[in-house]
C-alpha cells in the first residue's frame, strides 16, 4: 500500500515540504499488527527519487509515529 506525507526542513530562514511516499504492508507477528517498510521515495516535478534516507533523518518520535498513521491508514483502506 502508498502512504504519502510530507517532511519539511528549514534552510536559512525558508521552509520547503518534500513529498514522500512509503511502499508498506502490515504482517501480523506474534498477534500483533507490525508495519513492514518496503520503500521510500521522493516525489518530485521531475519524477521520484530513492528515499532510504528519510529513514535517517526522522528520529526516533517521528517514526513511531509514522508507524501508528500508517496503521491507521492500513485500517482505513482495508475497511473500504
Amino acid at each position: 500500500m502508498t502512504y504519502e506525507t510530507k517532511i519539511s526542513i528549514e534552510i536559512a530562514g525558508i521552509r520547503r515540504s518534500i513529498r514522500i511516499a512509503f511502499q508498506y504492508h502490515v504482517e501480523s507477528i506474534g498477534g500483533e499488527m507490525q508495519v513492514i517498510h518496503d520503500s521510500a521515495r521522493v516525489l518530485s516535478d521531475d519524477g521520484t527519487l530513492p528515499g532510504q534516507w528519510v529513514y535517517e533523518a526522522i528520529g526516533p518520535r517521528q517514526l513511531k509515529q509514522l508507524h501508528g498513521d500508517l496503521l491507521d491508514h492500513w485500517n482505513t483502506q482495508q475497511a473500504a
